[in-house]
């Protein structure tokens, strides 16, 4: 009777210990599941982004709508595909280069060429290296260059 007794409690406690054990596994695809969830939703959060462009000729403004992780250049070719904009860009291993806006060329023999800001400040990444973030006002100025330094 004693064995038969140590037996039913063995294989009760086995039952239960596998029962807790299947019950974390569920917990933890329901948290892995919630997390990817959650970071799907970051990713597809979208926002509009004013863009200004300021020439000689004109001052213009635009808006486009971006997803989060997206750079200025994609805001731009976003507008651009809408029928807005037009601009015109060079690539490079170190990325992309705006090399005419609206018509508007840079020009060496003016020393005048488009220069980008984000938030009113001269930016220190390059457009297609920059990520939107909401609130953004981005603005294309074409200026004289010829007092920068270096």
């Amino acid at each position: 009777m004693r064995q038969k007794f140590s037996f039913t409690k063995f294989f009760v406690l086995g039952v239960l210990v596998f029962s807790l054990s299947a019950c974390s596994e569920i917990s933890s695809d329901k948290n892995l599941a919630d997390a990817k969830s959650e970071e799907a939703n970051q990713q597809e959060e979208t926002f509009v982004v004013q863009l200004l462009v300021k020439s000689d000729e004109e001052e213009k403004n635009y808006k486009g709508t971006v997803t989060k992780g997206e750079s200025v250049i994609d805001l731009m070719q976003k507008i651009q595909d809408q029928g807005d904009m037009k601009f015109f860009k060079k690539d490079s291993s170190i990325g992309s280069f705006v090399e005419e806006i609206n018509g508007v060329q840079n020009s060496v023999v003016d020393n005048k060429f488009w220069m980008f800001y984000i938030n009113g400040e001269s930016s220190s990444v390059g457009v297609s290296g920059y990520e939107v973030q909401k609130g953004d006002l981005i603005e294309w100025r074409f200026e004289d260059v010829s007092g920068y330094k270096e």
